[in-house]
């Protein structure tokens, strides 16, 4: 794969998805055991006895194959098999197809990268940051007051607008060029010199005090209320506000994927996850609401344990269901009605029970669904068999008491696959695919199967671009790992933009070359001023100058060893003087003549 991580949206999607019925791709999500108290080692984890293909459901969530408590709610009658004559299901208009796209500020100008940057890295949300990083480097100096005599905080000075932007160039250009250790990008050693890192625009002592000031947030003694900043105050203000300017500059198609994006991290927090069948196994989950034509984050919602989802609206609906609510909830908040909006999930999130919900705000839902969901017909759970190829199609049509429309289908090629939806209907396309050996086939597909496949993978596409261009560094504060995350995720959602901008005919930037641009602008006049000292001046530098050197006499009773000729270890060969230089540092005594000249002229001097 290139990792310059700019390829057509259709073949990221193809890389990463391929053919559902084909991949042992699982769009599983992480579980979520909210009965566990939230103790520091309170890791939420699949587990490893579970079978990969099916999602975890909570205790509460579960049902069996066999019971028939679902029928109760939805009963029998209500599914039927599709046939031939059946109607296809009505498709609610996008009320904002006219707008959807990017949203510019008057007299944007679309050619700069740092104006599309700073549509979410405002200098007001700037300015947050620096307040915070000032007043946590006085309260570091004040506690650490008397500082040593070799302290790093002696020459700190308060961290400026154009600074911090020079900070955050430097931090993207370490993303391009990654080393080993932090340490390496301000080394002499000619392995690992780089001018542009090297006391260019800050000394090695300025940018690590930058580095480990960085902050986000008061403290917890600041406030109305005394510990009122928790965990997720870390970095709650920062995350809405940029969540805010992505959806306040950008209005998504009428096509969105919700899943999650996992950042990397092993350090001790109560609400890491893992999943030994993920890139990044250990890491804080975030839900994401993307794009699926381009990838764009529209809204996000970091998981901070049981109290993310104890707090959402709706308490008797599904940890999961709440999640997808509570995100298309932010795009109803930012751009009125979503009506006609496709909201495409994995199985970790699909439920009769969301489908529902969604469909009452007149928004559909496609996704891939575990068989035992509450509400779906018995011939689904039963798990039907079905030979390769064939699929099992049922329907239900809205009734007084249920108005939604709900379609299910299982279809087996290599493996069954189980898809429900509120729009598409049960019609199949011919598909071509690679084989073992590299023969090409063709296959007859149900078209909805193919339609996730095309617009799954909105999230996964944002995923791809940051994972190119990652800063990934060990940090013990799982915050700041968070906040490097977000600003990959805005440089990528500019990156995004920038593209989708340009002029008709013009060809798309390579993300990489996007990034040297954004560098350069963030960086600006900003170089290191601090004055480096005079050069140390040996004695052998002065010694073979080649300049006029001054001989001086001692007086009558003092002498010196004649540094040329006398030797103290041989017997009767010390050699004393009167005469010494003066201007050499350490006013060696010397012979005129022969010893005064090989003293000044040659690297060893010494009489052999």
């Amino acid at each position: 794969m290139d990792r310059e991580g700019n390829l057509p949206s259709d073949s990221i999607r193809d890389l990463i998805f391929g053919d559902l019925s084909e991949s042992e791709v699982d769009y599983d999500s992480f579980s979520i055991d909210e009965s566990q108290p939230a103790t520091i080692d309170n890791v939420i984890r699949l587990d490893s006895d579970h079978d990969s293909d099916i999602d975890y459901i909570s205790e509460d969530e579960q049902t069996s194959d066999t019971d028939d408590a679902s029928d109760v709610m939805f009963p029998r009658a209500v599914w039927r098999e599709w046939t031939a004559n059946d109607v296809d299901f009505p498709e609610f208009k996008y009320t904002l197809e006219d707008r959807s796209g990017f949203i510019p500020l008057p007299g944007f100008d679309r050619g700069s990268e740092l104006h599309y940057f700073q549509l979410f890295f405002t200098d007001e949300l700037f300015l947050q940051i620096i307040n915070e990083t000032n007043r946590y480097a006085q309260e570091k100096i004040k506690a650490n007051t008397p500082l040593t005599k070799n302290s790093t905080w002696h020459s700190w000075i308060d961290l400026t607008l154009p600074e911090f932007k020079a900070f955050l160039g430097v931090i993207m250009n370490m993303s391009l060029n990654p080393k080993p250790e932090m340490e390496d990008y301000f080394s002499s050693d000619w392995l690992d010199y780089q001018t542009f890192f090297k006391d260019i625009i800050f000394s090695k002592e300025r940018f690590f005090q930058i580095f480990w000031t960085l902050h986000l947030s008061p403290p917890n003694n600041i406030g109305p209320v005394l510990g009122t900043v928790t965990r997720s105050g870390k970095v709650k203000r920062v995350v809405q506000y940029l969540e805010k300017k992505f959806r306040e500059y950008y209005c998504p198609s009428d096509t969105v994927s919700i899943g999650e994006s996992t950042i990397d991290f092993k350090g001790r927090v109560a609400f890491k996850v893992y999943n030994k069948d993920k890139p990044n196994k250990w890491g804080i989950k975030v839900f994401v609401v993307s794009d699926a034509v381009n990838g764009y984050v529209c809204a996000m919602e970091p998981y901070m344990g049981s109290i993310t989802t104890s707090n959402l609206d709706r308490p008797e609906l599904l940890a999961t269901s709440r999640i997808v609510l509570s995100l298309i909830q932010k795009l109803q908040q930012t751009y009125g009605s979503v009506e006609g909006l496709k909201v495409f999930t994995d199985r970790y999130y699909t439920s009769v029970e969301l489908a529902k919900e969604l469909y009452l705000k007149k928004i559909h839902l496609t996704g891939t669904v575990n068989r035992n969901r509450k509400g779906l017909p018995r011939e689904i759970r039963i798990k039907p068999k079905l030979k390769r190829g064939e699929m099992l199609s049922l329907r239900k049509d809205n009734d007084n008491d249920d108005p939604s429309f709900i379609h299910v289908l299982e279809w087996k090629d290599k493996r069954p696959v189980t898809v429900l939806t509120t729009l598409y209907d049960n019609k199949t396309e011919i598909v071509k695919r690679i084989v073992k050996g590299g023969v090409e086939e063709s296959i007859i597909k149900p078209s909805i199967i193919c339609r996730y496949n095309e617009y799954m993978g909105g999230v996964d596409i944002s995923d791809h671009y940051i994972a190119s261009y990652a800063f990934t560094r060990r940090s013990i504060k799982w915050w700041r790992k968070v906040f490097f995350w977000l600003l990959e995720v805005a440089i990528v959602n500019s990156f995004i933009l920038c593209n989708t901008n340009r002029p008709p005919g013009m060809k798309d930037m390579r993300q990489r070359k996007f990034r040297k641009k954004l560098i350069l602008a963030l960086v600006g006049d900003v170089r290191n001023t601090k004055k480096r000292g005079r050069p140390s001046v040996t004695e052998e530098d002065v010694r073979l100058n080649g300049k006029l050197h001054i001989p001086q006499m001692l007086d009558a009773r003092k002498g010196k060893d004649c540094a040329v000729c006398s030797d103290r270890s041989a017997l009767g060969e010390r050699k004393r003087t009167r005469m010494y230089c003066d201007t050499c540092l350490n006013k060696p005594g010397l012979h005129a003549g022969q010893c005064f000249q090989r003293y000044h002229t040659l690297k060893k001097f010494k009489n052999q």
